[in-house]
């Protein structure tokens, strides 16, 4: 679950619309060589709008009816699961059928089996398939790595939602609080536990202000980065302490890495200067590190299309 996941979602694009964008994705990525996918589709998706919770269970949600996929606004998350189900298909069919398992446990599409959490589903989940592979401590040493962990209330959470989870148009004032009552008491069909992420501090990515270039130099383009952010605060608002607030991937062009991702800050998806963007929160203690994956080789993908 990320930080921007507390803001509310616009209006979906049509199902026909999202659909002659997947196809015009996938055709002008066909050409390309699955090394530079990433950095192709996540390019074709810069400049959209930023909007928070943009996707959901589809038109038979019970709680959300934002559709499953769309290519004109996103988060940051649904803007990595876009484009990792993206490079990994050959086919609109294979393209809904990752993101299905991407986004949810088991490929199971409720909200209860959603990816809420980077660190404890979102990760977790897309390692143990075969899509991503960490890489963390081969980019710092196993020497240079720190472990995040924190208690993730997953119970209180759900007691903690608002009626703006309830994404379902036409419903009555009365058909609405039934509805986050009843989303609330999923609390009872989840376990609360320790979360747990792997991470490079910032004090290994600069001494004294400056870069460790040696190490960002090792980072390889098309890198998916997580941003291990732990705000106190949070537990009183949400309910519950996380590890991840944010995420994107990085990108080396011209021998300069930059941070492509959704920005709630600049509301679109945007390059930014990746080192220098870390810089800024230099001074920020809540900031911690960052944590690193890289897309499935086809080798090693264990994927099963049938």
């Amino acid at each position: 679950m990320l930080l921007s996941l507390f803001m509310m979602s616009v209006m979906a694009a049509s199902p026909q619309t999202s659909d002659q964008k997947l196809t015009q994705l996938l055709n002008a990525a066909a050409a390309v060589s699955f090394s530079q996918r990433v950095d192709q589709l996540s390019g074709s998706l810069l400049n959209l709008p930023y909007v928070a919770e943009p996707l959901g269970e589809g038109p038979t949600g019970e709680y959300n009816q934002e559709p499953l996929y769309r290519f004109d606004a996103f988060d940051c998350q649904t803007y990595v699961s876009t484009v990792l189900a993206l490079a990994l298909a050959k086919s609109p069919a294979e393209f809904k059928n990752y993101l299905q398992k991407i986004n949810y446990k088991n490929g199971d599409i409720s909200f209860v089996n959603r990816t809420h959490f980077a660190d404890a589903d979102w990760a977790p989940n897309n390692i143990k398939q075969g899509f991503i592979k960490e890489i963390t401590a081969d980019v710092a040493g196993k020497n240079n790595v720190e472990m995040a962990e924190t208690y993730l209330n997953r119970k209180n959470w759900y007691k903690h939602l608002d009626s703006d989870r309830i994404k379902i148009s036409n419903l009555t004032v009365q058909q609405q609080t039934e509805k986050l009552q009843n989303l609330r008491a999923q609390a009872e069909q989840v376990e609360n536990q320790s979360a747990k992420i792997s991470y490079i501090p910032m004090t290994i990515l600069f001494s004294a202000g400056q870069p460790n270039l040696q190490l960002f130099n090792k980072i390889p383009s098309d890198t998916i980065v997580l941003f291990i952010y732990q705000n106190p605060a949070l537990v009183k608002k949400v309910g519950t302490a996380i590890n991840v607030s944010h995420m994107g991937f990085i990108i080396r062009k011209n021998g300069t890495l930059y941070l492509r991702t959704a920005s709630s800050l600049y509301n679109e998806t945007i390059d930014l200067p990746f080192i220098r963007y870390l810089q800024a929160y230099l001074t920020n203690p809540k900031m911690k590190g960052i944590a690193l994956f890289v897309l499935a080789t086809p080798e090693s993908l264990r994927y099963n299309k049938e």
